[in-house]
């Protein structure tokens, strides 16, 4: 799966109305603000791609739980754990605090629960 065109224009359609990505990409764009934020220095855009750290941002929507489906329910993957499944998404994908949505996936998982 990792980064098809499909999930690639989904997650740019979605940072367009992400509040968090709409920040981040302002203060990008402000090179007075910027410079007092140097937290913003793990941020870039790349072909209208939010990037932290070389990660994509997934912004809060529907890719999120795409993304975790497709990570926790490969049919290589078998129903991984949480850490598993946390440790495949961070190879690719940022956004904060991923766990409790994977958390959450898993521990609602029918395959997974007994």
């Amino acid at each position: 799966m990792l980064t098809n065109a499909s999930l690639l224009n989904s997650i740019v359609a979605d940072t367009s109305t992400d509040g968090f990505a709409k920040e981040v990409i302002e203060n990008l764009n402000n090179r007075a603000k910027r410079e007092t934020l140097n937290d913003q220095d793990q941020f870039e855009v790349r072909d209208r791609i939010l990037f932290r750290n070389n990660l994509i941002y997934v912004p809060d929507g529907p890719c999120r739980l795409h993304i975790i489906k497709e990570f926790h329910d490969d049919a290589l993957a078998r129903h991984l754990s949480v850490a598993k499944t946390l440790e495949l998404i961070s190879r690719s994908f940022w956004w904060l605090q991923p766990w409790k949505l994977v958390n959450e996936f898993v521990r609602t998982c029918d395959t997974c629960t007994p």
